[in-house]
């Protein structure tokens, strides 16, 4: 039977996800799982070169695996047993669709919304508006969305001249002063 790459990357996604529930893996445990699948991968996509090494069906397995090992050696030792059977099966190529999938999979499981919000001006140096910020929005999310988590991807765009927009899925709200001056000009 002939396993095309999306059904071959399911099923090890899938397999990890078994194991992790048949454990009573904590939380904690498909975090850092994840998040190592997560660093693994940037670094796979981090250049040209690496991500052009690490994507192609090669005999270069061991030689991706070692400097795998040789990058994140406190890997945990379910990432590093995932690992041996990638090597093994000669898999590695697939490890970056795999984390993909594997984060995607996670986190609708665990019903995170992964949110993206684009601000006019830095947050970062003063931690009162830090603060009223996430305790707002995490207001208005609660109020829009079912989900237990969130992850915040922040994007600072000056061009916004103040205000925010949220962007999650399909849902998209702009509620920065450029739009707003733009909808004067259009209604003049």
């Amino acid at each position: 039977m002939i396993v095309t790459n999306k059904k071959q990357v399911k099923i090890y996604v899938n397999s990890l996800l078994l194991i992790l529930k048949k454990k009573n893996a904590l939380l904690s445990d498909f975090f850092q799982i994840g998040n190592e699948l997560f660093l693994m991968n940037a670094f796979i996509c981090s250049s040209e070169k690496t991500r052009s090494f690490f994507l192609q069906n090669n005999s270069l397995d061991k030689l991706k695996y070692k400097i795998l090992l040789e990058l994140f050696p406190g890997i945990s030792s379910l990432t590093k047993l995932f690992l041996d059977i990638l090597l093994k099966k000669r898999h590695i190529y697939l490890l970056s669709s795999i984390s993909d999938e594997f984060q995607e999979k996670f986190e609708k499981i665990q019903k995170i919304s992964r949110i993206k919000i684009v601000i006019s001006s830095s947050l970062s140096n003063d931690l009162n508006t830090l603060d009223k910020f996430y305790t707002q929005t995490i207001k208005v999310l609660k109020s829009s969305f079912k989900s237990t988590y969130y992850i915040f991807q922040i994007y600072f765009d000056p061009k916004l001249l103040g205000g925010i927009i949220f962007e999650h899925d399909s849902f998209f709200l702009d509620l920065s002063i450029k739009n707003s001056l733009k909808k004067l000009v259009n209604i003049s």
